[in-house]
């Protein structure tokens, strides 16, 4: 009796241990892992993002130079403008600006805008004649800025008659947006000086203003002849009257 009892007691204790160790089984593969889902926060993949979590779309920078026309020796001036929108930070540019030198002069001068910018320096890193020569920039800002900003400018002489274009080419541009900014070229035609004519005057009218000219001459001095010999009788009249 005592060994069915002992017998009966270790079946008992050995299905309570298999019973502990199918209950540890269950936690460790189903319930603990559905309790860390559960509170894991859910993020969106890419395919996820426009199902109620749209992302807003980036809208990059643009950088403007502007356009004109100017006659030989007459100064153009070369505007870089920068937009940046709001939702970015423009923090560094570095850019080219190309021209063709056999149409418009310069004597390597550039300005910079260094109210916007916490370093904004310029030179003319090629000018050797031969086109296109080119002005460069580099301007940081350290806290990012946006908005609608002028870079610099470039003072341009019309050197002669002909059409340069104004070629933006961008090297480094951080606003955050990740986005290469939208780049609106320009361009100067220089037209010959225009020419100088004292009335249109063709030589039939030379002529005949000639003409004219000598006229007055005579009545001026026929004049001047009748005034002379009035004054004379004048005198006579009045040394006959003195005797």
């Amino acid at each position: 009796m005592k060994e069915l009892t002992k017998m009966n007691l270790h079946f008992h204790t050995k299905g309570i241990a298999l019973l502990i160790s199918g209950l540890f089984v269950v936690l460790t593969l189903v319930v603990i892992p559905s309790t860390l889902a559960a509170g894991k926060p859910v993020i969106p993949d890419e395919g996820q993002a426009g199902q109620g979590m749209p992302r807003e779309p980036l809208i990059p920078s643009t950088i403007t130079i502007n356009s004109g026309t100017v006659a030989v020796g007459e100064i153009f001036t070369a505007s870089i403008d920068l937009d940046v929108p709001a939702a970015n930070n423009l923090t560094a540019i570095t850019i080219d600006v190309q021209y063709d030198p056999t149409v418009l002069a310069s004597d390597g001068t550039c300005l910079v805008n260094t109210t916007d910018f916490t370093l904004n320096i310029c030179n003319r890193s090629d000018g050797d004649g031969q086109p296109p020569d080119v002005f460069s920039y580099t301007a940081l800002n350290v806290t990012g800025v946006n908005g609608v900003i002028n870079l610099g400018k470039i003072p341009f002489t019309g050197l002669s008659a002909g059409t340069s274009d104004l070629t933006i080419v961008v090297r480094t541009f951080d606003d955050g947006s990740g986005e290469s900014p939208n780049v609106v070229n320009g361009s100067v035609q220089v037209d010959e000086p225009t020419a100088i004519h004292l009335h249109n005057f063709s030589i039939a009218a030379a002529e005949k203003e000639s003409g004219v000219l000598m006229v007055l001459l005579a009545v001026l001095a026929g004049v001047s002849f009748i005034s002379i010999f009035q004054l004379e009788e004048i005198r006579k009249w009045r040394r006959h009257s003195q005797e």
